[in-house]
């Protein structure tokens, strides 16, 4: 087999520099959310005219607890078209990256991007990338890599730290390509889509497990081998069982005759004539139609019974 040299293009090592934000690739550049995108926050309507600017409304307003670091499709709460129109609400289209500003260390730098026309509450910056520069997709990714970058900016003097929206848009970052940030969001998403897969895999194994667990130590199921010895059930029991399983899963009626000691099923087309008193027959067709033995163990004790029954009467007689 020849062995031919390595091309040039495999051997070419990408170029780094040193930046605001670390070693980045030759052909990035740094620049920050001000830069590349423009940013305005939301309000809340007042409270006390909730008849008329919540309720039955059809506009989404997006909070903190709706940020959920990914695709936003719904939110707890909707405004009326007269909020809209008569207070500082903007409606903000498909692709706004949201970021929160207030509530502490536990809140602040959540984001989320819209999947659908919202408004947003005060504690939240939208930002409406110019999508020729910046990719969506990107900036959410660079934000939720990022979320520690808001403990340097937050102020440590306030009671809950919170971030402003000038912080927002001095955030600095590295920008590649618009088609490489293109392609850098797609693969974090599609990862994204099967961690969550995933995870809904492992919730769906955990609730078999618990359901396993509740049975097996209170010894509702039994592993095989382990079936414990225990009483035998009383005459009624296995009489009353039967019934009911005759009733409910084969439709029909197990007549005993006493004459001749057999059992005869009706309405069906294979019946068996064996005597009980020479045992009773496990393989035989009724078995195949889904008595068990102890049916037909029941089935067996029954008939007895009524024999000795009819043996006292006569003798009485």
């Amino acid at each position: 087999m020849e062995v031919r040299e390595p091309s040039a293009k495999y051997l070419a090592r990408t170029a780094f520099k040193q930046t605001d934000v670390g070693l980045i690739p030759g052909d990035w550049s740094v620049s920050t959310i001000g830069d590349l995108a423009s940013t305005s926050s939301g309000t809340t309507p007042p409270r006390a005219q909730a008849n008329k600017y919540f309720e039955n409304g059809s506009i989404p307003w997006v909070k903190t607890l709706d940020l959920n670091n990914g695709s936003i499709v719904s939110t707890d709460e909707t405004i009326t078209p007269a909020a809209l129109s008569e207070t500082s609400l903007q409606l903000y289209p498909n692709g706004s990256v949201l970021v929160a500003m207030y509530g502490g260390y536990n809140q602040i730098g959540r984001t989320g991007i819209l999947e659908i026309s919202a408004t947003v509450n005060q504690a939240l910056t939208a930002i409406r990338p110019d999508t020729k520069r910046l990719h969506p997709g990107y900036l959410l990714r660079v934000l939720n890599h990022r979320i520690d970058y808001w403990r340097t900016v937050a102020s440590s003097s306030r009671k809950d730290p919170n971030i402003t929206s000038k912080d927002i848009r001095e955030f600095p970052l590295a920008v590649p390509p618009i088609p490489e940030q293109q392609a850098i969001a797609e693969a974090l998403s599609d990862a994204d889509a099967l961690i969550e897969s995933l995870e809904q895999l492992l919730a769906k194994k955990r609730q078999i497990k618990q359901g396993a667990m509740q049975e097996l130590l209170t010894g509702q199921k039994r592993l095989p081998g382990f079936a414990g010895s225990g009483s035998p059930p009383r005459l009624e029991q296995l009489a009353s069982s039967l019934k009911a399983r005759v009733s409910h899963a084969t439709r029909h009626r197990a007549v005993l005759c006493p004459a001749s000691g057999t059992a005869r099923f009706t309405r069906l087309t294979m019946t068996t004539s064996a005597p009980f008193s020479r045992g009773f027959p496990w393989r035989s067709p009724c078995a195949r139609l889904g008595l068990d033995k102890v049916m037909c163990y029941s089935l067996a004790l029954e008939k007895q019974k009524k024999r000795l029954a009819n043996a006292s009467r006569s003798s009485t007689n």
